[in-house]
Protein backbone atom coordinates (compact mmCIF):
# COMPACT_ATOMS: atom_id res chain seq x y z
CA UNK A 1 0.00 0.00 0.00
CA UNK A 2 1.56 3.24 -1.43
CA UNK A 3 1.06 6.02 1.93
CA UNK A 4 1.07 8.99 -0.28
CA UNK A 5 0.36 12.20 1.81
CA UNK A 6 -2.96 13.43 0.40
CA UNK A 7 -4.57 10.04 -0.66
CA UNK A 8 -7.87 9.91 0.81
CA UNK A 9 -8.72 6.34 2.11
CA UNK A 10 -12.34 6.51 2.62
CA UNK A 11 -13.56 2.98 4.64
CA UNK A 12 -17.08 2.39 4.05
CA UNK A 13 -17.73 0.09 6.76
CA UNK A 14 -14.97 1.48 9.16
CA UNK A 15 -12.51 -1.28 9.06
CA UNK A 16 -12.82 -2.27 5.78
CA UNK A 17 -13.48 -1.23 2.14
CA UNK A 18 -15.79 -3.93 1.50
CA UNK A 19 -19.75 -3.12 1.41
CA UNK A 20 -21.90 -4.92 3.89
CA UNK A 21 -22.98 -7.19 0.94
CA UNK A 22 -19.43 -7.90 0.13
CA UNK A 23 -18.40 -8.96 3.25
CA UNK A 24 -21.02 -11.56 3.35
CA UNK A 25 -20.56 -12.90 0.20
CA UNK A 26 -16.65 -13.02 0.99
CA UNK A 27 -17.52 -14.77 3.89
CA UNK A 28 -19.40 -17.71 2.05
CA UNK A 29 -16.86 -18.31 -0.42
CA UNK A 30 -14.17 -19.10 2.06
CA UNK A 31 -16.89 -21.04 3.77
CA UNK A 32 -17.22 -23.38 0.62
CA UNK A 33 -13.34 -23.24 0.07
CA UNK A 34 -12.73 -24.02 3.86
CA UNK A 35 -15.15 -26.92 3.05
CA UNK A 36 -13.07 -28.20 0.10
CA UNK A 37 -10.22 -28.48 2.49
CA UNK A 38 -12.00 -30.43 4.77
CA UNK A 39 -12.92 -32.64 2.60
CA UNK A 40 -9.92 -33.38 0.97
CA UNK A 41 -7.90 -33.60 3.99
CA UNK A 42 -10.25 -36.46 5.27
CA UNK A 43 -11.41 -38.15 2.38
CA UNK A 44 -8.42 -38.19 0.51
CA UNK A 45 -4.93 -37.45 2.29
CA UNK A 46 -5.60 -38.59 5.10
CA UNK A 47 -6.28 -42.17 4.20
CA UNK A 48 -3.53 -41.42 1.62
CA UNK A 49 -1.23 -41.37 4.57
CA UNK A 50 0.08 -45.02 4.66
CA UNK A 51 0.58 -45.58 1.20
CA UNK A 52 3.26 -46.08 -1.28
CA UNK A 53 2.42 -42.19 -2.07
CA UNK A 54 2.41 -41.20 1.36
CA UNK A 55 5.99 -38.74 0.00
CA UNK A 56 4.01 -37.45 -2.95
CA UNK A 57 0.87 -36.70 -1.11
CA UNK A 58 2.84 -35.02 1.49
CA UNK A 59 4.75 -32.96 -0.77
CA UNK A 60 1.43 -31.86 -2.27
CA UNK A 61 -0.96 -31.20 0.80
CA UNK A 62 1.81 -28.53 2.20
CA UNK A 63 1.46 -26.56 -0.76
CA UNK A 64 -2.39 -27.08 -0.58
CA UNK A 65 -2.33 -25.62 2.74
CA UNK A 66 0.36 -23.36 1.99
CA UNK A 67 -2.05 -21.63 -0.73
CA UNK A 68 -4.81 -21.26 1.12
CA UNK A 69 -3.14 -19.86 4.08
CA UNK A 70 -1.57 -17.37 1.18
CA UNK A 71 -4.82 -17.18 -0.09
CA UNK A 72 -6.39 -15.75 3.38
CA UNK A 73 -3.67 -13.47 3.85
CA UNK A 74 -3.95 -11.60 0.36
CA UNK A 75 -7.78 -11.33 1.25
CA UNK A 76 -7.39 -9.92 4.63
CA UNK A 77 -4.95 -7.24 3.39
CA UNK A 78 -7.12 -6.53 0.51
CA UNK A 79 -9.95 -5.82 2.68
CA UNK A 80 -8.55 -3.07 4.96
CA UNK A 81 -6.65 -1.76 1.70
CA UNK A 82 -8.17 0.97 0.15
CA UNK A 83 -7.43 1.99 -3.85
CA UNK A 84 -6.66 5.68 -3.07
CA UNK A 85 -8.79 8.09 -4.36
CA UNK A 86 -7.98 11.23 -5.26
CA UNK A 87 -8.22 14.25 -2.92
CA UNK A 88 -10.15 17.15 -3.61
CA UNK A 89 -7.65 19.35 -2.51
CA UNK A 90 -5.43 17.86 -5.17
CA UNK A 91 -3.52 20.75 -7.32
CA UNK A 92 -2.35 19.53 -10.77
CA UNK A 93 0.64 21.09 -12.68
CA UNK A 94 1.22 21.28 -16.85
CA UNK A 95 2.92 17.67 -16.30
CA UNK A 96 0.08 16.45 -15.09
CA UNK A 97 -1.79 16.21 -18.49
CA UNK A 98 -3.00 13.22 -19.41
CA UNK A 99 -0.99 11.79 -22.85
CA UNK A 100 -3.84 10.02 -23.95
CA UNK A 101 -6.10 13.31 -24.06
CA UNK A 102 -6.14 14.74 -27.87
CA UNK A 103 -7.14 18.19 -26.39
CA UNK A 104 -4.27 18.62 -24.03
CA UNK A 105 -6.32 19.31 -21.47
CA UNK A 106 -6.51 18.44 -17.51
CA UNK A 107 -9.30 16.61 -16.58
CA UNK A 108 -11.79 17.72 -14.17
CA UNK A 109 -14.18 15.48 -12.64
CA UNK A 110 -17.63 17.40 -11.69
CA UNK A 111 -19.00 14.95 -9.83
CA UNK A 112 -16.15 14.92 -7.06
CA UNK A 113 -15.42 18.86 -8.20
CA UNK A 114 -11.71 18.04 -8.12
CA UNK A 115 -9.14 17.75 -10.88
CA UNK A 116 -7.98 14.24 -12.09
CA UNK A 117 -4.07 12.63 -11.96
CA UNK A 118 -3.53 10.97 -15.27
CA UNK A 119 -4.72 7.51 -15.25
CA UNK A 120 -7.53 8.78 -12.48
CA UNK A 121 -11.40 7.73 -12.96
CA UNK A 122 -14.54 8.50 -11.40
CA UNK A 123 -16.40 5.24 -9.95
CA UNK A 124 -20.02 5.75 -9.87
CA UNK A 125 -20.77 2.98 -7.28
CA UNK A 126 -18.00 4.36 -4.81
CA UNK A 127 -18.91 8.19 -5.86
CA UNK A 128 -14.94 8.73 -5.88
CA UNK A 129 -12.46 9.51 -8.68
CA UNK A 130 -9.87 6.29 -8.19
CA UNK A 131 -6.15 6.85 -8.55
CA UNK A 132 -4.87 4.33 -11.68
CA UNK A 133 -8.90 2.80 -11.55
CA UNK A 134 -8.89 -1.30 -12.85
CA UNK A 135 -12.43 -1.93 -12.26
CA UNK A 136 -14.90 -1.61 -9.65
CA UNK A 137 -15.46 -5.60 -8.11
CA UNK A 138 -19.33 -6.24 -7.72
CA UNK A 139 -18.53 -9.25 -5.90
CA UNK A 140 -16.52 -7.31 -3.00
CA UNK A 141 -18.55 -4.06 -3.49
CA UNK A 142 -15.19 -2.26 -3.58
CA UNK A 143 -12.77 -0.26 -6.48
CA UNK A 144 -9.47 -1.88 -7.58
CA UNK A 145 -7.05 0.88 -7.81
CA UNK A 146 -3.35 1.65 -7.53
CA UNK A 147 -3.17 0.82 -4.06
CA UNK A 148 -4.95 -2.47 -3.92
CA UNK A 149 -4.54 -4.12 -7.41
CA UNK A 150 -1.29 -6.05 -6.07
CA UNK A 151 -3.54 -7.72 -3.53
CA UNK A 152 -6.12 -8.35 -5.75
CA UNK A 153 -4.12 -10.07 -8.41
CA UNK A 154 -2.19 -12.33 -5.37
CA UNK A 155 -5.72 -13.23 -4.24
CA UNK A 156 -6.40 -13.95 -7.54
CA UNK A 157 -3.17 -15.99 -7.84
CA UNK A 158 -3.21 -18.16 -4.47
CA UNK A 159 -7.02 -18.64 -5.16
CA UNK A 160 -6.50 -20.27 -8.41
CA UNK A 161 -3.81 -22.33 -6.91
CA UNK A 162 -5.91 -23.47 -4.21
CA UNK A 163 -8.74 -24.27 -6.14
CA UNK A 164 -6.24 -25.61 -8.46
CA UNK A 165 -5.09 -28.62 -5.80
CA UNK A 166 -8.58 -28.94 -4.30
CA UNK A 167 -9.45 -30.27 -7.70
CA UNK A 168 -5.93 -32.31 -7.97
CA UNK A 169 -7.40 -34.12 -4.70
CA UNK A 170 -11.04 -34.51 -5.15
CA UNK A 171 -11.34 -34.79 -9.21
CA UNK A 172 -8.24 -37.27 -9.30
CA UNK A 173 -9.26 -39.29 -6.42
CA UNK A 174 -12.40 -39.51 -8.73
CA UNK A 175 -10.85 -40.28 -11.95
CA UNK A 176 -8.23 -42.78 -10.14
CA UNK A 177 -9.86 -44.49 -7.98
CA UNK A 178 -9.68 -48.34 -10.00
CA UNK A 179 -5.87 -47.78 -9.60
CA UNK A 180 -5.75 -46.35 -6.01
CA UNK A 181 -8.10 -48.78 -5.23
CA UNK A 182 -6.17 -49.56 -1.93
CA UNK A 183 -6.80 -45.47 -1.07
CA UNK A 184 -10.07 -45.30 -2.14
CA UNK A 185 -11.29 -47.97 0.33
CA UNK A 186 -9.65 -47.25 3.02
CA UNK A 187 -11.44 -45.85 6.21
CA UNK A 188 -14.53 -44.57 3.96
CA UNK A 189 -16.66 -46.29 1.54
CA UNK A 190 -16.18 -45.50 -2.16
CA UNK A 191 -19.85 -44.99 -2.71
CA UNK A 192 -20.43 -42.45 -0.10
CA UNK A 193 -16.86 -40.99 -0.60
CA UNK A 194 -17.51 -40.12 -4.27
CA UNK A 195 -20.86 -38.23 -3.53
CA UNK A 196 -18.77 -35.78 -1.54
CA UNK A 197 -15.89 -35.50 -3.42
CA UNK A 198 -17.25 -35.07 -7.05
CA UNK A 199 -18.88 -32.17 -6.24
CA UNK A 200 -16.01 -30.77 -4.66
CA UNK A 201 -14.61 -31.46 -7.99
CA UNK A 202 -16.53 -30.52 -10.44
CA UNK A 203 -17.23 -27.15 -8.20
CA UNK A 204 -13.78 -26.42 -7.46
CA UNK A 205 -13.09 -26.56 -11.19
CA UNK A 206 -15.68 -24.35 -12.45
CA UNK A 207 -14.91 -21.44 -10.05
CA UNK A 208 -10.74 -22.32 -10.56
CA UNK A 209 -12.08 -21.88 -14.82
CA UNK A 210 -13.30 -18.29 -14.07
CA UNK A 211 -10.35 -17.82 -11.10
CA UNK A 212 -7.91 -18.15 -14.30
CA UNK A 213 -10.04 -16.11 -16.67
CA UNK A 214 -10.02 -13.10 -14.47
CA UNK A 215 -6.25 -13.91 -13.56
CA UNK A 216 -5.28 -14.46 -17.10
CA UNK A 217 -7.01 -10.66 -17.90
CA UNK A 218 -5.95 -8.76 -14.90
CA UNK A 219 -2.04 -10.20 -15.70
CA UNK A 220 -2.11 -9.28 -19.39
CA UNK A 221 -3.44 -6.03 -18.84
CA UNK A 222 -0.74 -5.12 -15.91
CA UNK A 223 2.66 -6.66 -18.66
CA UNK A 224 0.97 -4.52 -21.34
CA UNK A 225 0.67 -1.52 -18.92
CA UNK A 226 -3.54 -0.88 -19.66
CA UNK A 227 -6.18 -0.54 -17.19
CA UNK A 228 -9.79 -1.34 -18.02
CA UNK A 229 -11.12 2.23 -18.40
CA UNK A 230 -8.18 2.47 -20.73
CA UNK A 231 -8.81 -0.64 -23.28
CA UNK A 232 -11.31 1.49 -25.30
CA UNK A 233 -8.57 3.64 -26.78
CA UNK A 234 -6.01 0.75 -26.70
CA UNK A 235 -8.65 -1.18 -28.91
CA UNK A 236 -8.81 1.56 -31.26
CA UNK A 237 -4.99 2.30 -31.46
CA UNK A 238 -4.68 -1.33 -32.52
CA UNK A 239 -7.21 -1.61 -34.62
CA UNK A 240 -5.70 1.23 -36.78
CA UNK A 241 -2.42 -0.33 -36.68
CA UNK A 242 -4.18 -3.30 -38.10
CA UNK A 243 -5.86 -1.40 -41.20
CA UNK A 244 -2.78 0.30 -41.48
CA UNK A 245 -0.78 -3.01 -42.35
CA UNK A 246 -3.87 -4.38 -44.42
CA UNK A 247 -2.77 -1.23 -46.74
CA UNK A 248 0.66 -2.46 -46.44
CA UNK A 249 1.90 0.48 -44.52
CA UNK A 250 5.57 0.05 -42.69
CA UNK A 251 5.78 1.35 -38.94
CA UNK A 252 2.90 0.29 -37.81
CA UNK A 253 3.55 -0.90 -34.47
CA UNK A 254 1.55 0.25 -31.43
CA UNK A 255 3.50 2.75 -29.23
CA UNK A 256 1.51 2.80 -25.94
CA UNK A 257 2.59 5.79 -24.00
CA UNK A 258 2.90 3.61 -20.71
CA UNK A 259 4.48 0.73 -22.29
CA UNK A 260 7.64 0.59 -20.43
CA UNK A 261 8.51 -2.91 -20.98
CA UNK A 262 6.93 -5.97 -19.26
CA UNK A 263 9.27 -6.32 -16.03
CA UNK A 264 9.07 -2.81 -15.68
CA UNK A 265 4.79 -2.34 -16.22
CA UNK A 266 4.47 -5.82 -13.66
CA UNK A 267 7.09 -3.54 -11.30
CA UNK A 268 5.08 -0.25 -11.83
CA UNK A 269 2.29 -2.53 -9.47
CA UNK A 270 3.40 -5.04 -7.50
CA UNK A 271 6.93 -3.56 -6.72
CA UNK A 272 10.26 -4.84 -7.02
CA UNK A 273 10.43 -8.17 -7.85
CA UNK A 274 11.82 -9.84 -4.62
CA UNK A 275 8.44 -8.85 -3.41
CA UNK A 276 5.87 -9.70 -5.80
CA UNK A 277 4.47 -12.66 -3.73
CA UNK A 278 4.11 -11.04 -0.63
CA UNK A 279 0.77 -9.38 0.43
CA UNK A 280 2.39 -7.23 3.17
CA UNK A 281 4.02 -3.55 2.71
CA UNK A 282 6.96 -3.48 0.75
CA UNK A 283 9.27 -0.80 -1.26
CA UNK A 284 6.32 1.20 -3.09
CA UNK A 285 6.38 0.82 -7.11
CA UNK A 286 7.51 3.05 -9.41
CA UNK A 287 4.59 5.25 -10.05
CA UNK A 288 3.08 7.49 -6.91
CA UNK A 289 -0.49 6.77 -7.83
CA UNK A 290 -0.80 10.65 -9.20
CA UNK A 291 2.01 10.66 -12.43
CA UNK A 292 3.54 7.81 -14.23
CA UNK A 293 6.80 7.52 -16.57
CA UNK A 294 5.88 7.79 -19.97
CA UNK A 295 7.26 5.86 -22.75
CA UNK A 296 10.68 7.58 -24.54
CA UNK A 297 9.31 6.05 -27.69
CA UNK A 298 5.86 7.20 -27.72
CA UNK A 299 7.00 10.97 -26.75
CA UNK A 300 9.67 10.40 -30.39
CA UNK A 301 6.81 9.55 -31.59
CA UNK A 302 4.91 12.35 -30.78
CA UNK A 303 7.44 15.23 -30.59
CA UNK A 304 5.58 16.10 -34.21
CA UNK A 305 1.91 16.27 -33.66
CA UNK A 306 1.73 16.51 -29.79
CA UNK A 307 2.51 19.51 -27.87
CA UNK A 308 3.19 17.33 -25.07
CA UNK A 309 5.51 14.39 -26.21
CA UNK A 310 7.50 17.41 -27.65
CA UNK A 311 7.91 18.65 -24.04
CA UNK A 312 8.29 15.52 -22.66
CA UNK A 313 11.54 14.43 -25.26
CA UNK A 314 12.88 18.04 -24.51
CA UNK A 315 13.30 17.46 -20.72
CA UNK A 316 15.23 14.27 -21.37
CA UNK A 317 14.66 13.08 -17.76
CA UNK A 318 15.47 9.23 -17.97
CA UNK A 319 16.51 8.44 -14.95
CA UNK A 320 19.61 6.14 -14.46
CA UNK A 321 20.10 3.15 -13.09
CA UNK A 322 21.58 4.23 -9.63
CA UNK A 323 18.46 6.71 -9.25
CA UNK A 324 15.86 4.21 -10.27
CA UNK A 325 16.77 0.20 -9.33
CA UNK A 326 13.52 -0.84 -11.60
CA UNK A 327 16.30 0.21 -14.68
CA UNK A 328 18.14 -2.27 -14.60
CA UNK A 329 15.57 -3.80 -16.84
CA UNK A 330 16.89 -1.92 -19.50
CA UNK A 331 13.75 -0.19 -20.66
CA UNK A 332 14.18 3.48 -22.13
CA UNK A 333 11.45 5.60 -20.37
CA UNK A 334 10.81 9.13 -20.38
CA UNK A 335 9.91 11.07 -16.83
CA UNK A 336 7.39 13.66 -17.11
CA UNK A 337 8.71 17.74 -16.35
CA UNK A 338 8.75 18.70 -12.47
CA UNK A 339 5.86 20.29 -11.33
CA UNK A 340 6.85 24.19 -12.15
CA UNK A 341 4.80 24.87 -14.81
CA UNK A 342 1.39 26.85 -14.78
CA UNK A 343 -1.19 24.69 -15.58
CA UNK A 344 -3.31 25.32 -18.68
CA UNK A 345 -7.16 25.88 -19.30
CA UNK A 346 -9.30 23.45 -17.60
CA UNK A 347 -10.99 21.04 -19.66
CA UNK A 348 -13.97 19.18 -18.51
CA UNK A 349 -14.29 15.43 -17.90
CA UNK A 350 -16.82 14.03 -20.15
CA UNK A 351 -17.10 11.04 -18.16
CA UNK A 352 -17.62 11.98 -14.81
Amino acid sequence: MINHPTARRARPNGWTVFTTEGVWRTLLMMAVFTWFLYENFTRVIGPAQDTEYSSWVHTLAAMYVISYAMMTISLLYLMVTPPGTVPKDWEPQEADIEPLAEDLQLRFCHACNCFQPPRAYHCKECDACILRREQHCSWFGCCIGFCNTKRFLLFLWNAACFLGFSHLFAGGWVWLHPILSNICYTSYGFPFDCYVLIPVGVLSFIIWVAFAILLGYQFTNITQNVTNPEQKKYAEMTKKAWEMQKQGQKNTTIVWPYYLGQMRNTAEVMGHISTWGLPFPAPPPIADGFRFPVSRAWCRLNRGVSELGARLVKQDMAPSVEEDPCAKCGTDIERAAPRTHVPPEVGADKSA
